[in-house]
């Protein structure tokens, strides 16, 4: 019989559900996490627990997988990548599409991508293991800046221009005021630079679909202090510790 953890007294942040606790400690993905809980694969305190949201505490808690202890949290891992265009954000895809970590070496410990590019989309995807941050990242009252370069199929007018920045109805949704740019055109496209500060399912795309402009190209440039600059389709590199400490500082602040 499985034992429901409530840990009234463990120390502040320590406490997560058990579906979440693999992500945590950076040794799997949520998706992941659910299957092996619900495939009875997982123990806790040396009895299988099935219940996907447990608590249990990371800290005094034993949680085996196979029988096999999971490992403390591992140290931090920050990293920025180039997503190129045709792979999806995702660990695992059941049509057997590819994915980003088909790409990306095997890091130290699992690390998940903070917010998504749809498989079309390119540019700047932050991984990391730390869930905090990640969480906090992508949560829509941090209000993290995000650039876009978006190529469009037909010049975008000055009056639909002004509109995007005011904000679009997407479904009920009103996005929140962005900037928008006219850029050089090239790769006979018509680009212009989108700034905003949420991050809805295919947002930018639907922004431009609502007034009938196809993106046929869009490139992520800029996540909060992080810039994509010269790093190449493909390329990563891990963040300098001056970036790791400005996010920090943004989400404690």
């Amino acid at each position: 019989m499985a034992a429901h953890h409530k840990h009234e007294g463990a120390p502040p942040g320590t406490r997560v559900t058990l579906v979440r606790a693999f992500s945590k400690k950076g040794s799997g993905s949520r998706n992941q996490a659910r299957q092996w809980i619900l495939d009875g694969r997982v123990k806790v305190n040396g009895r299988i627990e099935t219940y996907l949201y447990a608590w249990v505490d990371l800290e005094h808690d034993v949680i085996a997988l196979d029988d096999q202890p999971v490992a403390p949290p591992p140290e931090k891992i920050y990293i920025l990548f180039h997503k190129p265009a045709g792979f999806l954000t995702t660990r695992i895809d059941q049509g057997n599409r590819p994915t980003i970590y088909d790409i990306l070496p095997a890091f130290a410990s699992w690390v998940f991508p903070v917010g998504r590019l749809d498989m079309d989309s390119e540019g700047a995807l932050l991984l990391t293991n730390d869930g905090p941050l990640g969480e906090w990242l992508i949560h829509p009252d941090s209000h993290v800046l995000k650039i876009y370069q978006a190529g469009l199929e037909r010049p975008l007018s000055e009056s639909d221009r002004r509109a995007l920045q005011r904000g679009v109805d997407l479904n009920g949704y009103i996005t929140r005021p962005a900037q928008v740019r006219p850029l050089q055109n090239r790769e006979g496209l018509h680009w212009v630079a989108i700034e905003i500060s949420e991050g809805k399912n295919r947002q930018v795309r639907r922004m431009f679909a609502a007034f009938d402009y196809a993106v046929i190209r869009l490139i992520r440039t800029q996540i909060g202090p992080l810039l994509l600059g010269d790093l190449a389709p493909r390329e990563w590199r891990p963040l300098r510790a001056d970036e790791i400490a400005t996010l920090q500082a943004m989400r404690l602040r």
